[in-house]
């Protein structure tokens, strides 16, 4: 019973933690749930300009752990690419502190010399400018460029494994003054210094969800993209850790 006790008490106060830690998060530049079951409810996240669905045929929902869940099915080796694409405000700048977080689940057929695209905000190559946030078989990958140098912090597949068919919370997070991190499930799993991103130049304020603009680059995602957020600041490791346990 004394055990009982005491393992009831531990759940209440990690229950109370990280209620507390959830009241203190900032509020997203932008928030997409991808739950909802229809692509119509894209029209009512609040940008100004609603998203785009691009070859739907690639693209379904399916069940997930918070209802419905948007569902990639690009293969590879297709011409056309299922994915999403969106005006970014204004006000959002690369060269300035921002984070990316999600809930994905990849399926088991993964290539393991391919790189499936998360959310793509970048110029032709890897260097950018812009940036990039990837997974490839077993590893989390931030792509962050100025069009000359590159910074590509990844998660340590030896270390942290994302295997498929399981869900992942995965966090991105640029400092503004040139410093890169990966999170998987809250744990920092890889960090970079020393490039200064800036902005995409032929991509302007497009965002594109599940593929690449450029079908030379990079392959469309795989699997399942939930709970997508954009954050104009860079978020601190209690904030991602917080995040990761919102759904």
């Amino acid at each position: 019973m004394a055990v009982r006790n005491f393992c009831l008490m531990l759940l209440f106060c990690f229950q109370a933690v990280t209620s507390a830690q959830l009241q203190k998060l900032p509020e997203p530049l932008f928030y997409f749930p991808f739950n909802e079951g229809k692509f119509e409810a894209l029209r009512g996240l609040g940008l100004e300009q609603p998203p785009k669905v691009h070859h739907q045929e690639y693209i379904k929902w399916v069940e997930g752990p918070t209802g419905k869940t948007l569902y990639f099915e690009n293969d590879g080796e297709e011409q056309k690419r299922g994915m999403i694409s969106c005006q970014l405000p204004p006000s959002f700048d690369v060269q300035s502190a921002f984070s990316i977080v999600a809930f994905v689940k990849t399926p088991p057929s993964l290539h393991r010399s391919r790189q499936y695209e998360i959310v793509n905000f970048i110029d032709h190559t890897s260097k950018g400018p812009g940036f990039r946030l990837l997974i490839s078989w077993r590893r989390l990958w931030f792509y962050l460029g100025d069009g000359e140098q590159l910074c590509r912090p990844s998660s340590n597949s030896f270390e942290l494994s994302i295997n498929p068919q399981q869900w992942y919370h995965v966090a991105a997070v640029y400092d503004g003054q040139g410093s890169a991190r990966v999170y998987v499930n809250g744990l920092l799993q890889g960090s970079c210094d020393g490039v200064q991103v800036k902005m995409p130049i032929i991509r302007k304020l497009e965002m594109r969800i599940g593929a690449s603009a450029d079908q030379r680059s990079g392959y469309g995602f795989e699997g399942c993209i939930s709970g997508l957020r954009i954050y104009d600041l860079a978020l601190n490791a209690e904030q991602i850790a917080a995040l990761s346990q919102l759904e």
